[in-house]
C-alpha cells in the first residue's frame, strides 16, 4: 500500500516537472520566433 502511494507521488512530481519544462520550452521558442520575425530596428 505504501509503495503504491509513493510511486503515485513520484509520477505526479514527474508529470509536474515535465509540464513545467514543456511550458518553459514553448515560451523560449515563442520569444525566439518573435525575435526572428520582428523587423530589425536601425
Amino acid at each position: 500500500m505504501k509503495t503504491a502511494i509513493v510511486s503515485a507521488l513520484v509520477m505526479f512530481g514527474v508529470a509536474i516537472v515535465i509540464s513545467m519544462g514543456v511550458a518553459a520550452l514553448m515560451k523560449v521558442l515563442f520569444l525566439l520566433i518573435r525575435r526572428i520575425n520582428a523587423p530589425k530596428k536601425g
